[in-house]
């Protein structure tokens, strides 16, 4: 019965350390990062599958409102939740480059059955760049050839 009891107390130690670890994996890859959603959907709120692929189709709409600066990010069961604030890109002349500006909309971004608990950072990082774009260069190679010069990064 002591073995039993040693086994038990094991399992539960283990499993409460490995969902520390995966909510300290995730709030490192997604909690107050600005990213902007691959093709720049219209929204609110968007779901994806493990894949990274959107439930639904969106419209498209600008890159310089498609930020997201994640706040709140939860994990339960299969089912990765980040929350935050739209936000926004424009140029200030002073600055001579892009600032963010809040653009006062809650959004939320869904991934549901996922592997849980993630395995490793790999995975949460692969899953982050099917869904975010990884750097501004990929941003700029999805923008309309029109953007991609007041984007700064081509001439």
């Amino acid at each position: 019965m002591a073995e039993l009891t040693r086994t038990c107390v094991f399992i539960l130690i283990t499993l409460v350390g490995g969902a520390q670890a995966q909510d300290a994996l995730l709030k490192t890859a997604f909690q107050d990062k600005t990213l902007v959603l691959r093709g720049f959907p219209e929204y609110r709120s968007i779901k994806f599958d493990k894949s990274g692929t959107p439930h639904k189709s969106y419209k498209p709409w600008s890159w310089t409102l498609s930020g997201f600066e994640i706040k709140k990010v939860t994990m339960d069961r299969q089912r990765l939740r980040l929350e935050g604030d739209g936000v926004g890109f424009v140029y200030d002349a002073a600055q001579k480059r892009l600032v963010i500006v809040n653009l006062k909309i809650h959004r939320t971004v869904t991934v549901e059955d996922l592997p849980s608990p993630f395995p490793d950072e790999k995975s949460v990082d692969d899953l982050k760049y099917k869904i975010f774009y990884r750097n501004s260069l990929e941003l700029a190679a999805d923008s309309p050839p029109r953007r991609k010069a007041g984007m700064g990064l081509y001439a």
